[in-house]
């Protein structure tokens, strides 16, 4: 057992023995998933943790931290929230089907939480459904695609692309009466086992990734945005409206942007294992969502990161630099304004910190 996974163990036995003593009448539910259930967990690996709060005092179990170098998210979702996943109304079906229930106030949030798996096994046999949920998500790639044009900065382009082709990739797989029981990590591979899927949709997913540069990657993506329209046989047209993107500066808010870098830490870290592993499909879509929420963070008074510029599935070592490049000028923005990121070098640090129960 190497220590991570130790550190692991004993963070699922601290949060569900700190839920079940001081938040008894507050939370009716805390689930586990990814990694630490299926098997991929490395080294680096987190716990992918949520819980359900019952009261507004259930909200205080948020945690976000820093463990051994590794960040965590230890973060709230309602029933509603749950629901609209179960019902096909999200791309975060992991959550529901690929699950675990760590602990339950009581037999009628486990039970309420087991019909949630059993509404989403009976949403992805109603055909009709499927296609409803396939035809939103085309609709939401081809909204993303649509701001795509001349002048438009090279990271901003492969942050769009990127989201082109993950929501293409849901698209496809919801349409098949699925969806990616491991996420982004294996999406790519698949996205081509998925039957009789024409060749062109994961050959032009690839081919995204590995375009020459962003205009090229933008012609890929609206080739697939074309492709998966007729595969899932819509009538509907790709709207050339562009969005009009604003400045979101804001006034710095260091507490937030520290709350945000200790959940996104574990993405940096994505980002350079994937690139270190040579895996340019995963280390191209982890940053793209390390990008969404870069340019979300502006809002906080952050300064714009383009992670993305310059990138080329080829140079992966370029982009492993330029995210730990990112990732200290942000940690020292948020120092220099007065944040407070918590780290801890050890569980006995951690545990000192929050309090064994």
């Amino acid at each position: 057992m190497n220590e991570r996974q130790t550190i692991n163990d004993r963070l699922v036995e601290w949060i569900r023995e700190t839920v079940a003593c001081e938040y008894r009448d507050d939370i009716d539910l805390v689930i586990i998933y990814g990694s630490y259930l299926d098997g991929t967990a490395n080294p680096q690996s987190d716990v992918d943790c949520y819980f359900v709060p019952r009261t507004p005092r259930g909200h205080d179990f948020s945690r976000t931290f820093i463990l051994a170098g590794v960040g965590y998210d230890i973060y709230p979702r309602s029933w509603e929230n749950l629901e609209a996943i179960a019902r096909l109304q999200g791309i975060m079906q992991p959550l529901v089907g690929d699950a675990r229930v760590l602990y339950a106030r009581d037999d009628a949030a486990a039970e309420r939480f087991r019909s949630l798996r059993q509404t989403l096994n009976d949403s992805l046999a109603d055909t009709d459904l499927v296609q409803q949920a396939a035809r939103n998500m085309w609709q939401e790639a081809a909204r993303v695609a649509a701001g795509l044009g001349p002048g438009m900065p090279a990271a901003e382009i492969w942050r769009r692309v990127g989201l082109v082709i993950m929501i293409l990739a849901e698209a496809v797989a919801v349409s098949h009466q699925g969806y990616f029981h491991s996420g982004l990590k294996r999406q790519y591979e698949d996205l081509g086992r998925i039957p009789g899927l024409p060749p062109a949709i994961p050959d032009g997913y690839r081919a995204v990734v590995e375009a020459a540069g962003p205009e090229a990657a933008a012609q890929t993506a609206a080739r697939l945005l074309e492709e998966v329209r007729i595969h899932l046989g819509l009538s509907c047209t790709v709207q050339e409206a562009a969005e009009s993107k604003g400045s979101n500066v804001g006034d710095v808010n260091a507490a937030a942007l520290a709350g945000l870098y200790e959940e996104i830490s574990s993405t940096f870290i994505k980002v350079r294992r994937s690139c270190a592993a040579r895996n340019h499909i995963l280390a191209f879509l982890s940053a793209v969502c390390l990008q969404d929420v870069l340019d979300e963070a502006t809002a906080l008074g952050a300064p714009a990161y383009g992670l993305l510029e310059g990138f080329h599935y080829e140079a992966l070592d370029r982009l492993a630099d330029r995210a730990e490049q990112i990732e200290a000028d942000l940690r020292r923005f948020i120092v220099t304004h007065g944040g407070t990121i918590k780290e801890y070098d050890s569980w006995a640090d951690f545990e000192t910190e929050q309090g064994s129960v």
